[in-house]
């Protein structure tokens, strides 16, 4: 018997001539690797099954152990850090484990399952319930042409790094995944509190999660939150849910509320925490006064401006601290009956924007003032606002890269929906509300 050997990390084979038994007949494909050797199931010219193992050390072919009954229609395996075979019959799947290695007398049955040969799936499962411990194991008998073939490998999962095998300098590792692509699949996984602990773990981690790709993929995977404020503080609480505890007081009949009262560092399952202060600088004058803010939320930006003063308002990341400050909007010289300011995202040039709506009822004329955000000036787009329409309730929702309202018809009953779209900037009727 003559094998081909590679070391993993060199560029060679190299040939080992052994010595096989004249008797055998037949060696199974698939062995087993265990205790620094590969097993098989061998045939002898008697139709006797035995189990032989090439041992890396030695080099050699040799016999191990006898199967048992001497049947040779099972598997070798690993299982609970013993060999294991698995054996097959018409009427019978059992699982044996040598105790003792290389003691054919310490073989010990682990479990024996009846069952006819059309029940028998291409793949089973035992569980050891006393030790909390499953395997799943191929069988040899399963009708692939009719059900499928599945491959059965018993894996345990590394961070062995294959470069730090290699023994030559000339053999090349090539990567699949990069290593900034594991992190990354990692990182987009985790609940925003623990990104943002891990952009101060280094300078390469904070460098990976800063970066404006990074920010898209993690928006797709980040599940919408709530954040809760007093309105005249700039303290806003970023409000998580412990699942396992909400269900269990669900199911607690001594717990008969339906709601939990919501508030800073309590012990329900409703937390408001992590704290984010909005960096919004307060006029010297107004600094010892309750001031009102006006927020406005888009795709996980705030649009903010002072009750006190008109002309300051910013947009800002609350997660990241920054901040932009806006130019100051032109005037309108016309009185009008409705102001009313907005903030929206247009997908298709993947811009913000921010935008104060003037209703002219009188002539039936909207103008809206609209600053895309990174910019240094307002531009002004006037539209037509229908007759019929007496009200546009504020707080419009953001979706699909539009603003929707709701609208007041002239008859004071009928309520519908309108929206203004970003990309054709127009303000058009969308739907009618579910009860008119």
């Amino acid at each position: 018997m003559v094998v081909e050997m590679h070391t993993v990390g060199t560029s060679t084979w190299i040939n080992i001539e052994v010595d096989y038994p004249k008797y055998l007949t037949h060696v199974f494909k698939h062995p087993g690797y265990f205790n620094g050797a590969l097993h098989w199931i061998c045939r002898d010219v008697d139709k006797n099954y035995s189990i032989w193992a090439f041992d890396f050390d030695t080099e050699q072919f040799q016999f191990f152990s006898y199967t048992l009954k001497s049947q040779g229609k099972g598997t070798i395996l690993k299982f609970r850090s013993s060999l294991c075979f698995m054996y097959f019959d018409e009427l019978l799947v059992s699982m044996w484990m040598m105790k003792k290695y290389g003691v054919g007398e310490s073989w010990t049955p682990i479990f024996q399952y009846f069952i006819t040969i059309s029940q028998l799936p291409s793949c089973m499962a035992y569980l050891d319930r006393e030790n909390q411990e499953f395997i799943i194991f191929g069988t040899p008998w399963y009708d692939f042409k009719v059900h499928g073939k599945f491959q059965v490998l018993r894996h345990v999962p590394t961070l062995i790094l294959l470069k730090n095998i290699i023994i030559r300098d000339n053999v090349e590792v090539q990567n699949i995944y990069s290593l900034v692509d594991i992190i990354t699949d990692i990182f987009v996984r985790l609940p925003i509190k623990s990104v943002l602990i891990c952009r101060c773990v280094c300078k390469h981690w904070n460098t990976l999660i800063s970066d404006s790709n990074f920010a898209k993929l993690l928006f797709t995977y980040t599940p919408p939150a709530t954040m809760i404020r007093d309105c005249h503080s700039r303290i806003f609480h970023l409000v998580e849910y412990d699942g396992i505890a909400w269900h269990e007081r669900r199911n607690n009949p001594f717990y008969l509320s339906l709601f939990e009262v919501l508030e800073p560092n309590n012990s329900s399952s409703i937390k408001l925490h992590p704290k984010f202060e909005i960096p919004l600088p307060i006029p010297k004058s107004f600094q010892s006064k309750r001031v009102y803010v006006h927020v406005h939320s888009c795709n996980g930006l705030f649009h903010m401006r002072w009750s006190i003063d008109k002309d300051i308002s910013f947009v800002c990341n609350p997660i990241t601290g920054e901040f932009i400050r806006l130019p100051k909007q032109p005037p309108i010289l016309t009185s009008c009956e409705q102001i009313s300011w907005y903030f929206g995202f247009h997908p298709k040039t993947n811009q913000y924007k921010v935008m104060r709506i003037h209703i002219f009822k009188h002539d039936h004329r909207m103008v809206v003032q609209m600053h895309t955000v990174g910019t240094s000036i307002w531009i002004n787009i006037e539209v037509d606002y229908p007759k019929h329409l007496t009200y546009v309730f504020e707080h419009p929702t953001y979706f699909n890269g539009a603003l929707h309202w709701i609208g007041i018809n002239v008859d004071r009953n009928a309520k519908s929906i309108w929206t203004f779209n970003f990309d054709t900037e127009h303000f058009q009727f969308f739907s009618n509300t579910p009860r008119g």
